[in-house]
């Protein structure tokens, strides 16, 4: 277990609670009296590397932390308002935190997979700056961003399988930054006796005049 972990705070409720944690894994529906939580207590994706563990806290007092499926996450406290999320095995599912009265604190998705984190930091040093993010579906990376070129894109594959090994999805885009000249040559010009061209742009307003070009020969 590492020990140093990443913080990441949690929205939850006003009142301090001081209850000591309780830990169980079954379905959210087998909790009784469990509140039907709203769109504001869902907190998004808690990203988590097979074998390692993230820390969870909250601004108040956990009573109580569900686990969708124990097969591919626990959890363990730390404090009365942190907890360890562990990445057992590759795959998603939920995390429910309650204070004493059995209101949800927060709902979270738990996606174990491979080390995106440690993934985006060699990213960042063997493809630098190019706009590279790396993120866990399943047991997959999915790879997006822009970069400036196909060679900096194959890079970035090659980096991601040695995470993920096969399961690396590719959605970099490839940004040009080539510009295509438009060369123009003019052949020299007698103005003397030469006419004047006017030159007007439809839908823009703009004309040029005094473009002087030499008389057609003769046949």
């Amino acid at each position: 277990m590492p020990t140093e972990l990443p913080q990441r705070l949690l929205a939850g409720a006003a009142l301090a609670l001081a209850t000591p944690l309780a830990f169980t894994a079954p379905a959210l529906a087998d909790a009784p009296g469990v509140r039907t939580p709203g769109p504001s207590v869902h907190a998004g994706t808690l990203e988590v590397p097979l074998n390692k563990s993230e820390i969870v806290s909250t601004d108040v007092t956990i009573a109580k932390a569900m686990i969708g499926n124990d097969d591919i996450a626990d959890v363990l406290p730390v404090s009365g308002r942190s907890i360890y999320v562990l990445g057992k095995k590759m795959g998603t599912t939920s995390l429910t935190l309650y204070d004493a009265g059995g209101r949800v604190i927060s709902i979270m998705d738990v996606a174990v997979g491979p080390d995106v984190e440690a993934l985006r930091d060699q990213l960042a040093q063997y493809v630098p700056g190019e706009h590279i993010d790396a993120r866990i579906s399943n047991d997959a990376v999915v790879l997006s961003g822009l970069v400036s070129d196909p060679a900096a894109s194959g890079r970035a594959l090659q980096i991601a399988r040695t995470y993920a090994g096969d399961k690396v999805v590719n959605l970099i885009g490839i940004g040009s930054s080539q510009q295509v000249m438009l060369e123009v040559r003019f052949a020299e010009v007698n103005r003397s006796s030469g006419f004047d061209v006017g030159m007007n742009f439809a839908g823009r307003g703009t004309r040029f005049n005094g473009v002087s070009f030499p008389p057609a020969p003769i046949p």
